[in-house]
């Protein structure tokens, strides 16, 4: 071989190692770009999961507290009927008692006013 094939082998050889070397580089690289890619997709899966829970459990006590407002509205409506009753019995007992002309008082004197008179007849 003469000189000039030499070199250029030499060169290619240099060449070709400083091709690999950069390679080499590139490929580390990318694939520490991959581990973190990697890495950043779990971490975003985790907060993904995360978020699901946490939307789930306040979903969860949503529910509950609705069912608690339900409960108390009807709880509501319950003493609001019971408080109509109510008024309806007292103003039929004052109804009544107008319509007799009494109150109790009245009726207690008028009891004792017959008592006496009763005893004189015996």
């Amino acid at each position: 071989m003469n000189d000039a094939c030499k070199i250029s082998e030499t060169n290619d050889s240099y060449l070709f190692l400083q091709i690999l070397s950069h390679w080499r580089r590139n490929r580390l690289s990318l694939e520490n770009a991959i581990y973190d890619v990697e890495d950043r997709a779990e971490e975003a899966v985790s907060i993904a999961q995360q978020a699901t829970y946490e939307v789930n459990k306040l979903t969860d006590e949503l529910e509950k507290e609705r069912q608690r407002i339900h409960q108390l509205e009807e709880q509501v409506k319950q003493n609001k009927a019971e408080a109509v009753r109510a008024n309806e019995r007292i103003d039929n007992l004052l109804k009544l008692q107008q319509l007799t002309g009494f109150t109790k008082e009245e009726l207690a004197f008028a009891k004792m006013e017959k008592a006496p008179t009763q005893s004189r007849r015996d």
